[in-house]
């Protein structure tokens, strides 16, 4: 799936703030994915490219790029679920309104950031099952 034109915006709006020049940003796609365009991206490619700008001193924003009123993920095993959640609806390009919507239908609960571990890997069950049926697997 590719890009849309927030995802792109984002891209460019990083690279300039952290001072990459043309030729070095598109030698640093070429080297990563063998693309000359952030156009080209999937969107795993585009998660990948945000954390090599993060290694190269970009910041990461707060407020609306993570969860809202994020949990306490002091719990290791609710924190690995919730970044397990995280990563399937970053790479799925769905809100997190989706996970509450799956919340409430599987657990009878109205917000993710409230369920316990077990209720968390129904989730976690749910959004691979999604991601199989999308890329045309068997369910």
């Amino acid at each position: 799936m590719a890009l849309d034109a927030r995802q792109i915006r984002k891209i460019h709006a990083i690279r300039r703030s952290i001072g990459l020049d043309d030729d070095t940003y598109h030698d640093l796609l070429d080297d990563l994915f063998s693309v000359r365009s952030c156009k080209k991206l999937t969107v795993a490619q585009y998660c990948r490219l945000l954390r090599e700008f993060e290694a190269k001193g970009a910041k990461r924003k707060k407020g609306k790029t993570g969860y809202p009123g994020r949990p306490n993920l002091d719990d290791p095993d609710r924190g690995r679920l919730f970044r397990k959640i995280e990563a399937l609806l970053t790479e799925a390009g769905r809100p997190w309104s989706y996970a509450d919507a799956i919340a409430q239908r599987m657990c009878k609960v109205q917000r993710v950031k409230w369920c316990r571990p077990p209720e968390l890997g129904k989730i976690v069950s749910a959004l691979m099952y999604d991601q199989r049926r999308r890329k045309g697997g068997t369910a």
